[in-house]
């Protein structure tokens, strides 16, 4: 033993105390199969012509790594087996109906967004799903998960019927691997495919090596060609459906099709369908591989390996083949179900008529079966009455410095050349044409560029739908404008409800006070909050143009606000999950564009409102001028109680003009007939003063001097407002005919009492 320790060197020693320090990591890190493009240990690998850059380079460049690559060792067996793909055409028997109630662990509610394909540093391994005939000597090879970027196109790993490959490339997608031959691949015959050493971008190796598959003939797929037919986005446990999330296709043609391959998708995530072919007139249930056995009661169930994960409240579902040509898509939300109860319980949506070509989306219907649900079946919505409903404009948008986008409520007929459209002022068109991958929405571009502070419109006629419909010349009219870069004092804080009476919503009221047009998309509401800036909330993602001298409400419940304050604009107002926090006795208020260079500030108070106001619940302040500071509180008022305390959407009870005339009182008209048929059965007395602050009370008197009605008794005024009287006394009966006495009295802060006395006349027909 000596004399082995005597013949090692002091630098061989050296080298076996490190080997023993390094090799715990060094078989932690062998674990670690990295295929990531920005993370494997090879990069920038190429076999034949690579897709990207169409170039030969059979080299592979080292760079540096932070995950070491490990094989499988010398004892380590591998495990070959076979498995076959093929095509089959499958007959439903139609009077299956049973569903039994059963709960699944993999019942997804989700409202996050990743990838459906699979987790980071998942240990699931990749499988081959389809294999399709691209030309006469290329497949595409579709695995169920995003593939290694340099082990899964090297030749020598493949052998298509005992031969290597020429070259592999990637596909369109991460999942898709191109394999060319050098001689023709013959279809409608057995093939044999070897893959050896294939890991999926996180390290899991493929587990089947060999795989027997028949190719059949290309076929065109077109959009509709395949339909979705019924959605299951928020299943319920309890009911009497599984407890897990389905999308349920049809194929209304006359001859089968081959969705292997095919992708499954909503707004930000992926599923891959495997083989499968679907006959004509059949009912295809796809649901996620684990939840297959649950649907043992449905006929033809498909288990992904992979799945969407579909979000509850709003989301959108698109088929799309192989090649990602879109073939169906659905959009939903809340509001599709009809009732809010349906959206929760559990129901599942349904398309009215398949064999409409056109998007469902208006069309879609919360399931009326008792199951809530009929996958495998006909819909229980089902109505082959043909579509009546006129098409309709829904906006006009600016896309760009010369053109537009026209979105309409369905899809449209893709024959454009009987559509008229007239524009104001007169605008030259250089070209029009649907957006990609659109049926409901235009593009159209102009000879010369838009400009701004100008009010376009356009008026569309000869548009029809898919069912011949032409446009609803109701609504067929939208303007547009080119927006402009705000300033300061341009969009400004001009109303908020701090304090609403219970059950109702909170609202912040903002005015644009420029001759501009101006785009409030990214725009935010805050706080201030331990002396910052704080509960940022952008109010508006898509553009919203606001109008010169137009307004926004941002609220949390437009419906709830609406029942409260009946008179206030809705279409003014925005609808957000949540606003910033704002107490009810004193908080601050903050409006900021996009990039945060403006910012608009109200600190307010439950002591700005009337000093006469006992409850302000419900009270909103409102601001005076829009010319002064925004945060000074005497440029703030109670918004008066003839507006119903609170204006939303639209002028400010309080508000100053320069063109005031002083305190006045007028009547009109002066001599009116309650059962007058076809003039006006009653008579407006309106006021105007120079300043809020005044306590009004409006008597109806007879010559007599008796009291006949009171209007309003002692409510907050502002600068201007309106009460009418129809005829009738303080216990509701009419009149008689003849003069009466109008008498309204005005109390101000400093005590002092003013009168002001008017004569109205209620007339009689003979």
């Amino acid at each position: 033993m000596k004399h082995f320790l005597k013949t090692w060197g002091k630098s061989t020693w050296i080298l076996f105390i490190l080997f023993l320090i390094i090799y715990p990591f060094i078989d932690v890190s062998r674990r670690q199969l990295v295929a990531h493009p920005n993370t494997s240990i090879f990069r920038g690998a190429s076999y034949g012509k690579s897709f990207t850059n169409n170039i030969e380079n059979p080299k592979i460049y080292l760079k540096h790594q932070t995950n070491l690559l490990s094989f499988a060792s010398p004892h380590q067996k591998q495990l070959i087996t076979s498995q076959y793909i093929k095509n089959y055409n499958i007959i439903p028997d139609r009077n299956k109906a049973n569903i039994k109630a059963i709960k699944s662990p993999h019942a997804i509610n989700e409202t996050n967004s990743k990838l459906a394909t699979v987790k980071n540093n998942d240990s699931i391994p990749p499988k081959i799903l389809h294999i399709s005939q691209k030309s006469s000597n290329e497949l595409i090879i579709h695995f169920s998960k995003p593939m290694d970027s340099t082990f899964s196109i090297i030749p020598d790993y493949y052998r298509l019927n005992g031969k290597r490959p020429k070259e592999l490339s990637w596909g369109k997608k991460a999942h898709q691997i191109r394999l060319k031959m050098t001689s023709t691949i013959k279809p409608h015959t057995e093939n044999l495919l070897e893959v050896n050493k294939l890991i999926d971008q996180w390290g899991n190796k493929i587990k089947t090596s060999q795989y027997y598959f028949i190719l059949s003939s290309k076929t065109q797929n077109n959009f509709k060609d395949i339909i979705i037919n019924e959605v299951m986005a928020a299943p319920k446990r309890d009911n009497p459906l599984p407890y897990a999330e389905y999308i349920e296709l049809f194929n209304p043609s006359d001859r089968p099709f081959e969705l292997g391959g095919f992708i499954l998708a909503n707004k930000s995530r992926e599923a891959i369908l495997p083989s499968y072919s679907i006959a004509p007139n059949e009912y295809l249930v796809l649901v996620h591989e684990d939840d297959e056995a649950l649907f043992d009661q449905v006929d033809n169930i498909l288990g992904l390996s992979s799945w969407p994960r579909f979000v509850n409240g709003e989301d959108k579902v698109l088929l799309m083949d192989a090649e990602g040509k879109p073939l169906d898509s659905l959009s939903y939300s809340s509001s599709s179900y009809g009732s809010s109860s349906k959206a929760n319980e559990g129901y599942s949506l349904e398309v009215v008529n398949p064999f409409y070509t056109c998007d469902q989306t208006a069309l879609l219907r919360a399931s009326e079966s008792p199951l809530l649900g009929t996958p495998g079946k006909v819909n229980s919505v089902f109505d082959p009455t043909p579509d009546q409903t006129k098409p309709k404009l829904l906006k006009a948008l600016v896309n760009g410095p010369n053109s537009i986008l026209l979105e309409f409520d369905e899809g449209l007929s893709p024959n454009l050349e009987n559509a008229i459209w007239q524009f104001t002022p007169t605008m030259e068109i250089k070209n029009v044409d649907f957006s990609p991958n659109s049926h409901n929405r235009i593009v159209i571009s102009f000879e010369e560029s838009l400009k701004e502070k100008i009010a376009y419109q356009i008026t569309v006629g000869g548009i029809r739908d898919c069912s011949e419909n032409l446009i609803d010349e109701t609504n067929n009219q939208a303007s547009f404008q080119i927006p402009s870069i705000a300033e300061k004092g341009d969009i400004i804080l001009n109303e908020v409800l701090f304090n609403p009476r219970s059950g109702t919503p909170k609202f912040v009221e903002i005015h644009n006070h420029s001759s501009k047009f101006i785009d409030l998309s990214g725009w935010k509401l805050a706080n201030f909050h331990n002396e910052t800036v704080s509960n940022r909330k952008s109010f508006i993602k898509e553009t919203d143009i606001i109008a010169p001298f137009d307004y926004r409400v941002i609220t949390q419940d437009i419906g709830t606000l609406f029942q409260e304050y009946p008179k206030g604009k809705k279409e003014n107002w925005i609808e957000i999950s949540t606003l910033p926090s704002y107490p009810i006795a004193e908080g601050s208020v903050i409006l900021l564009n996009p990039d945060e260079s403006l910012i608009e500030r109200f600190d307010y108070s439950d002591k700005f409102h009337h000093e006469m106001i006992q409850n302000t619940k419900g009270v909103s302040l409102e601001r005076f001028s829009p010319e002064h500071e925004t945060n000074k509180p005497e440029n703030w008022h109670s918004a008066s109680a003839s507006h119903g305390y609170a204006t939303p959407g639209y002028k400010n009870s309080q508000s100053y003009e320069h063109n005031q005339f002083g305190i006045g009182l007028d009547v009109k008209p002066k001599i009116f007939l309650p059962e007058a048929t076809g003039e006006q059965p009653f008579t407006t007395i309106s006021y105007q003063l120079e300043e809020p602050g005044f306590v009004g009370t409006i008597r109806i008197y007879g010559t007599n001097g008796l009291l006949i009605k009171s209007l309003c008794e002692n409510e907050v005024w502002g600068i201007s407002g309106f009460y009418t009287w129809n005829g009738t006394n303080q216990a509701g009966n009419k009149v008689r005919p003849g003069y009466y006495i109008v008498l309204a009295e005005m109390l101000n802060l400093n005590g002092s009492l003013m009168q002001i006395k008017k004569t109205v006349v209620v007339g009689s027909k003979f």
